[in-house]
């Protein structure tokens, strides 16, 4: 009737949008076999799986990608280097699963590893901030808080700043 042919392509572009977010080949293949463009019968399917750790092998394809970008090969040189490498890593980390994605500090790591990479200019000042373990001995960190009592929110790490981090070098 009417009715169906109006929602049928609400229910294939609900289709395609799922299965377009989804990294893991055998749900996309599940999907596909059973719930090919049913966008809600696919949502409730994927509903009921729930949350499923990631496969070995895709976590390690993420991380391989992780450790491949470079500012030669995927940024380039230019005044705007150190803020468009900081939106590739946040992007490549948010491409990652969610239980799997680096914090801020690691993503900052990253960043001085790149910039140690490639450049003679800021090598040695990132490689020494690199080596740092803390807010005492290194300049861009976010010092901790310690633990309370009462009222007070457990103990917070410190961290590295990334935002000061690309600030500094850009």
């Amino acid at each position: 009737s009417q009715k169906q042919a109006l929602s049928r392509p609400r229910r294939k572009q609900a289709y395609a949008l799922l299965v377009k977010n989804i990294s893991c080949k055998d749900i996309k293949f599940h999907l596909r076999t059973n719930f090919f463009q049913q966008g809600e019968q696919a949502w409730q399917y994927l509903c009921s799986i729930g949350d499923m750790e990631p496969q070995r092998s895709d976590v390690r394809a993420h991380d391989a990608a992780w450790a491949k970008i470079s500012i030669g090969a995927d940024v380039g040189i230019s005044g705007f280097t150190v803020t468009k490498l900081h939106s590739l890593l946040r992007r490549v980390n948010a491409e990652r699963p969610p239980t799997h994605r680096h914090d801020e500090s690691e993503i900052a790591v990253r960043l001085l590893e790149c910039i140690n990479e490639n450049s003679k200019l800021f090598g040695a000042e990132s490689l020494s901030e690199i080596n740092s373990t803390g807010p005492h001995n290194g300049y861009f960190w976010i010092a901790g808080t310690a633990a309370g009592v009462g009222g007070v929110p457990p103990a917070v790490p410190p961290r590295r700043d990334l935002a000061r981090l690309v600030a500094h070098y850009s």
